[in-house]
């Protein structure tokens, strides 16, 4: 996957957006070909060179259950990016890859996932991943995850608690703002910056900071009304 060969999603209406990027080498253009992988429709056309199209184009799952394949047509899956992520009425659930490195920006964005669990080699939460996702109640962090990006998990609601990896080191701004239902959250002693905003409005009654935090941006717990303890690192 050094190569930067790219699988780019697009689509009219009533598509669902997909973007792999990073895929393994690709040959030649073959033509536009339509297929079904677990009961998701996709069209796949890969141009000459490095670059090609992959878009999700159909769910016929009456589970609401969305299976992202590790390949498609011979490409591995390592990011997934819905560039127009409003899939509400399509899925509840989203199975991906263990291929999967990167979530990336606005992936699931305002979508009406209810539970998600990332792969293992997943190492990055871009900006906006899971914002808005209002019906969102439980996330399985892995545990190579390094980074939450700004507003990964912005306003969704029904969120009430969630697990941090051992290696994670940065917390984007706003990342868990307005997730007025997270009362609980533990820091992992890799943790090294908390961003502007990042638990804005949430329900904390006790926060304890690892020694490892170097920096804690402004207003990064603002509006938390209910918190009544905060520890802070010596440094």
């Amino acid at each position: 996957a050094s190569n930067g060969s790219e699988v780019i999603a697009s689509g009219g209406s009533g598509e669902v957006e997909m973007t792999i990027v990073r895929a393994e080498p690709i040959p030649p253009a073959p033509d536009t070909e339509t297929f079904v992988i677990e009961r998701v429709t996709y069209e796949i056309e890969v141009g000459r060179g490095s670059s090609g199209t992959c878009c999700l184009v159909g769910i016929e799952d009456p589970s609401k259950r969305l299976v992202i394949p590790t390949t498609i047509n011979g490409l591995n899956v390592i990011e997934v990016d819905f560039s127009i992520a409003d899939i509400s009425d399509l899925a509840e659930e989203i199975v991906l890859p263990a291929t999967v490195e990167t979530i990336g920006n606005g992936a699931f964005r305002n979508t009406s996932f209810k539970k998600v669990t990332l792969p293992p080699r997943v190492r990055e939460i871009q900006a906006s991943a899971f914002e808005n996702c209002k019906y969102l109640e439980t996330v399985y962090l892995p545990p190579t995850l390094e980074t939450i990006g700004s507003n990964a998990f912005a306003r969704c609601w029904r969120l009430s608690a969630i697990t941090l990896p051992a290696k994670l080191t940065a917390i984007g701004n706003s990342a868990f703002e307005g997730c007025n239902q997270l009362e609980v959250i533990e820091f992992p002693r890799s943790l090294r910056r908390i961003g502007s905003g990042a638990f804005s409005d949430t329900i904390f009654k006790k926060v304890t900071l690892p020694p490892t935090v170097r920096e804690i941006l402004a207003s990064a717990f603002e509006g938390c009304k209910d918190l009544e303890i905060v520890n802070l690192p010596p440094a």
